[in-house]
């Protein structure tokens, strides 16, 4: 992290392996969302959906099991829970 002094997160002397790209990207990807958005080109939008619809569906298959799986183990915690409250009333205890 750099702040307004240009040190680093440590105090030592910031150093940057990119640039900050300033006007126009000239990138094919920004090229063909410029091309998608001023001319409405259809092959631009092909082959940006092309590239990039795969890496979408694949972070998005992996956020849905991140999902399944806390959900799994929220639930199981639930189960723990609700049996050792039953578990306790029915041995006098209160939780």
């Amino acid at each position: 992290m750099v702040d307004k002094q240009g040190e680093g997160a440590r105090g030592q002397p910031a150093t940057s392996a990119w640039s900050v790209p300033q006007g126009r990207r000239t990138d094919e990807w920004s090229l063909c969302v410029v091309r998608v958005a001023e001319h409405r080109d259809r092959a631009a939008f092909a082959k940006f959906f092309a590239h990039f619809a795969p890496l979408i569906k694949v972070c998005k298959n992996s956020i849905r099991n991140s999902k399944l799986k806390t959900w799994g183990l929220s639930s199981k915690v639930m189960s723990l829970r609700v049996h050792c409250m039953r578990s306790a009333a029915r041995n006098g205890f209160e939780s």
